[in-house]
């Protein structure tokens, strides 16, 4: 599917673009070189511009007022115009650029939200207009991109490091990874089922498996919706939704680049814009970035090879086109790829009293042969077979608009996406050839059509009516191979499948304002989604050698969902809110590896039959409650917002590893409960200081959920098997889900004559947590805290800073699971350690 030539092409051009970024942004800051007579007396500075202008011929504008009133300081001798401007203006707090017909903008320095001694609002879309985010009836976090940058956050998986109630768990792959929102979500390594947490790109989203995880660079914001948002946001958000803007061309011309080192896994980031107008209708931005890490978080011993390294890139390139002011067109493309040895995963535990034989007889003497100590700490992997994982994606969107002279708006956004996947480990992760490779291929096409008629705004009933269709074809291919040192076939099983989806969707929502205080809301959106499924499973590898006849299904379903609430504003800075809504998760089919849905039939002992539909999971719903409260405090310094939820999930799509089969299942887990409590903080408590702070308790249990995967103590104990129809989870804690966390963060900064200096500490904190779906408590991972520290300087239009992410180096897994064919071991794939750098950026504005 990849071809070395079309990756080192595909990564050389987005270099190549960084460096022509770099090119026309850099010679900007000192294309004035000419020198200059001045002889300018201190004075005030509206004349001691017009000297300046005078004496170079240069033409000035000002954003600023009363220039009369602020003293310049003196010019005297032979200086560029940059140099005398910087001498005129020290110690005034303002700050200049060149536009380009090349005269002076005169401007405040740019300083932290600290400074304004206001809390700035945000303008969001998560009701599909623009709206305060206090103004919202939901729970949202919302995370300006140059922040989350500011941070280190370059990527989905990240989010859980700033977000109340988010979650994320690792895997082989990215097709496995993936995020939970109030301990519900959904990662397995299988085309068939979607993710319960939605992720959107400029209004399109990106589909199932791992493929919306993936890097931010040049992004607007990040609206992170916790609940079901499945009326306005439609396909699979029973849990919540990540919706991604990213930045649109600007009517003024403005440019930047970034680099960001890091020294102890040597990886370097570089990224650049360039944006600005063609003509008075039509405006462009062109976005780069290329990411390499050389060192990875864990060390293959036994090939010299570092193992979780990065090496990714990706463009975008946006036009908008404005031919009046009723009247818009925004085309926007973007290309990313990765090509990166990823993910390793490293023994944990070996539990001897409860490992099978066939473990004892081969992991434990390659553990002694390689020195490693299966624990929490142990970071030294062993395989000799090769892993890789290469992604690409292809995201492209066309967004049409037109407001009518009655003020109503028609806007179309149309969607076209394509993500490929390739990777290949090896599958006994031992330093012998027990099972040689295990290597997969994905390819996922994406349409999507969205109409919307949106009622001009500022009316007693505001309303929106729109129409969606959403058409999805996903094949697969896995193959498992091996192994010359346990089998002499040393055979190869194929998994072949394809997963096609078509979803078609009317929605509706409307708003009625009572009165300026109060405003009752629903919506309701009908659905039809159809499922076709296809896929044989056959070979000679000595795991699974049986050859099994192709099997097809066809499944589809109607249903809806909905939601109805109420908003009370008392007065403008505080809000009430209280909705009951309903989510839906549409089918999945089991089609993992050697799961029913390509071994079917299959007569059991009592003479019934297991048929191809019995792989059918049913949909997924929630019916969920929320209240809450968004506030501001001490004249807008301080933000204070809580939410208080209840949620149950009925036929919640889970899975877990199956000590009986040795394999992952997914199942309809019956019912789950999730409620809790979320707080979401900021605060300027002095002069440049901002302070941000989040908290979540959730409690999600399974409600009822019999027939429940065994673990392996379990097995052996004799306790739970499949003829017993396995564990009973009713009234226990759900996997993945901290029971408690929270996130507090400082920045402050100190106003200096030639500029911004500041410093910024965040601190992460999550309970402990199971990960596995059998509740097994050897893959639990204790509670833990992550330490961010930052420190830097902002001088004009640049900006240098030094940071260290994970300052205290905790020891942290983001997924531990059972080790896939050793039978009382278990594997863990670790987090990032500590790290440390420098940050470099050039603002051209």
């Amino acid at each position: 599917m990849f071809s070395k030539a079309q990756f080192l092409f595909s990564r050389s051009l987005a270099s190549q673009l960084f460096i022509v970024l770099m090119l026309c942004v850099l010679p900007l800051a000192w294309a004035d070189e000419t020198r200059y007579q001045f002889s300018i007396p201190s004075q005030d500075l509206s004349s001691a511009l017009v000297d300046f202008s005078s004496q170079t011929n240069i033409d000035y504008v000002s954003q600023v007022q009363h220039l009369n009133e602020i003293t310049a300081g003196a010019v005297a001798g032979e200086l560029t115009a940059s140099e005398a401007l910087s001498r005129m203006l020290k110690g005034t707090k303002l700050t200049f650029s060149r536009l380009e017909n090349g005269s002076i903008l005169i401007k405040a320095i740019v300083i932290s939200k600290a400074k304004t001694q206001v809390i700035e609002e945000v303008i969001v879309m998560v009701q599909k207009r623009k709206q305060p985010s206090q103004k919202t009836p939901l729970a949202l976090s919302v995370f300006d991109g140059d922040e989350l940058e500011g941070q280190g956050v370059n990527n989905t998986r990240d989010l859980f490091l700033v977000a109340p109630s988010v979650t994320y768990h690792g895997a082989i792959t990215a097709a496995g990874q993936g995020v939970r929102i109030r301990g519900i979500g959904s990662g397995v390594i299988a085309t068939g089922i979607e993710q319960s947490v939605g992720t959107i790109i400029d209004g399109v989203v990106t589909g199932p498996s791992g493929s919306g995880l993936q890097e931010l660079w040049d992004v607007d914001r990040i609206e992170i919706l916790r609940g079901p948002q499945g009326t306005l946001f439609g396909k699979n958000v029973s849990a919540g939704a990540i919706n991604q803007i990213t930045k649109d061309p600007t009517e003024t011309f403005e440019a930047q680049v970034g680099a960001r080192y890091e020294a102890e896994y040597d990886g370097l980031r570089l990224d650049g814009v360039v944006s600005g107008p063609i003509n008075d209708e039509l405006s462009y931005r062109v976005a780069a970035f290329d990411f390499t890490q050389d060192k990875g978080v864990v060390k293959n011993t036994f090939r010299n090879e570092e193992e979780n390294n990065k090496d990714r890139s990706g463009i975008r390139f946006k036009l908008s086109y404005a031919p009046n002011d009723q009247s818009w067109a925004k085309f926007g493309v973007s290309y990313d790829k990765s090509n990166e040895r990823c993910c390793a995963r490293v023994f944990a535990l070996l539990d001897e009293e409860n490992a099978s034989g066939f473990t004892l007889d081969n992991v434990v003497p390659a553990l002694n042969r390689n020195n490693i100590t299966p624990s929490d700490d142990n970071l030294t992997a062993m395989a000799e077979g090769f892993l890789y994982e290469k992604a690409s994606t292809l995201h492209t969107v066309l967004e049409l608009g037109h407001v009518y002279d009655s003020g109503h708006t028609l806007k179309s956004i149309t969607g076209y996406r394509k993500w490929e996947h390739e990777s290949q480990n090896d599958g006994d992760n031992l330093d012998i050839d027990i099972v040689s490779f295990v290597s997969d291929t994905r390819e996922l096409t994406l349409f999507t059509q969205e109409v919307q008629w949106l009622s001009p705004e500022g009316e007693d009933l505001e309303y929106l009516l729109g129409a969606y269709y959403y058409n999805q074809s996903f094949p697969s291919t896995e193959f498992i191979g091996g192994g010359a040192d346990f089998n002499d076939t040393n055979g190869t099983t194929t998994i072949d499948s394809e997963i096609d989806v078509e979803n078609i969707a009317i929605f509706g929502h409307a708003t009625y304002h009572f009165s300026p205080t109060l405003s009752a809301y629903g919506g309701l959106r009908l659905l039809y989604e159809e499922i076709d499924a296809t896929g044989q499973q056959g070979g000679d590898n000595w795991i699974w050698p049986t050859d099994y006849p192709r099997n097809n299904l066809s499944e589809d379903d109607t249903d809806y969902v909905g939601v109805v609430g109420l908003q009370y504003f008392p007065d403008d800075d505080h809000q009430l809110y209280a909705s009951v809504s309903r989510g839906y998760k549409g089918q999945a089919v089991d089609n993992s590896s050697n799961s029913i849905f390509y071994r079917a039939p299959i007569t059991l002992d009592d003479g019934s039959v297991v048929t191809v539909a019995d792989a059918v999971l049913k949909p997924e719903t929630v019916v969920s409650v929320e209240v809450g409260s968004k506030s501001y405090f001490y004249a807008r310094r301080l933000l204070f917002n809580t939410a208080v939820f209840y949620s149950e999930f009925s036929d919640f799509q889970s899975s877990a590893y199956d000590g009986n089969s040795n394999s992952f299942r997914l199942t309809n887990a019956g019912t789950v409960e999730s409620q809790g409590v979320e707080l979401d903080l900021k605060f300027i408590a002095w002069e440049g200081a901002f302070i941000t702070g989040s908290a979540a308790w959730v409690d999600a249990t399974f409600k009822e959920f019999k027939g429940a995967p065994c673990t392996v103590a379990q097995i052996n104990e004799g306790s739970c098997s499949a003829d017993t129809g396995g564990q009973d989870l009713s009234g226990k804690n759900v996997n993945e889900t901290p029971e408690w966390e929270y996130n507090i963060g400082l920045q402050q900064a100190f106003y200096l004559d030639f500029g911004e200096a500041y410093f910024n500490v965040n601190y992460n904190w999550r309970d402990d947590v199971i990960f596995d779906g059998d509740l097994d408590p050897n893959t639990q991972q204790d509670a833990f805290g992550l330490l961010d520290l930052k420190l830097g300087l902002k001088v004009d239009s640049y900006e240098i800073a030094a940071f260290m992410n994970n300052a205290t180096d905790e020891n942290y897994a983001v997924r531990i699971i059972d080790a896939p064919i050793w039978r009382g071991a278990y594997q863990r794939y670790p987090g990032i350690g500590r790290t440390f750098g420098l940050e470099f950026r050039y603002r051209y504005e």
